[in-house]
C-alpha cells in the first residue's frame, strides 16, 4: 500500500520487523483511526520513505488521510521541541538553520556554520549574539570555528542523544 500511495518504487521490497497498532480498539468507529507503529527492516528504506511522503504533501487512502512520521523516544522529542522553539529568536537573528535527526540543530551565521547537541547550549550561544541592528553599527563576535570533528555512533552515545 505504502508504494502505491507514494508513487515510489523500493528495489527490494519493503519490508517489515514488526508493526502493531497503538491503543484500545474504538467501541463507536467515528473519530480518527489508531496509529500504527511499524518497524521497517532496512533503515534506508524507512527515510526514503518518510523523505518522500514529506515532499509529495498528504497521502490519501480514500476519504483517509495518512500521516507518515519518525517515532522517538520522549527524551528525543523533548528536546527537538526544545530545539523548535528557538526558531523565533533565530529568525529574529536571520540565522539559517535547520533541525536533524534524531535532535541536533546546524546554525550559519555570516557563512560560519555550528553544530548543536543541547538546546540549552544554543540558547546560551544565542544569548551571545547582538541584535541585527546593532551588529550592524558595532562589531560582532564571531561564530566559533566549524565543526571539523564527526561524532561517531559509539561517541554520541555519551552525548544522550537517545
Amino acid at each position: 500500500m505504502l508504494p502505491k500511495l507514494t508513487d515510489t518504487t523500493f528495489d527490494p521490497p519493503l519490508e517489515f520487523q514488526r508493526a502493531h497498532r497503538l491503543g484500545p480498539k474504538r467501541q463507536d468507529r467515528k473519530g480518527r483511526p489508531r496509529p500504527i507503529i511499524a518497524c521497517m527492516l532496512r533503515h534506508v528504506q524507512a527515510r526514503q520513505l518518510l523523505q518522500t511522503a514529506r515532499t509529495k504533501g498528504p497521502l490519501r487512502l480514500g476519504t483517509l488521510e495518512i500521516r507518515l512520521s519518525a517515532d522517538f523516544s520522549r527524551e528525543t522529542a523533548k528536546r527537538r521541541k526544545a530545539f523548535l522553539s528557538l526558531r523565533p529568536r533565530l529568525h529574529h537573528l536571520d540565522v539559517k538553520f535547520g533541525l536533524f535527526e534524531p535532535a541536533r540543530m546546524w546554525i550559519t551565521k555570516n557563512g560560519e556554520s555550528r553544530t548543536f547537541y543541547d538546546p540549552e547550549d544554543l540558547r546560551m550561544f544565542l544569548e551571545g549574539l547582538h541584535d541585527t541592528s546593532q551588529m550592524e553599527t558595532t562589531a560582532q563576535p564571531s561564530l566559533p570555528p566549524p565543526r571539523t570533528h564527526r561524532a561517531k555512533p559509539w561517541e554520541l552515545a555519551s552525548q544522550k542523544l537517545y
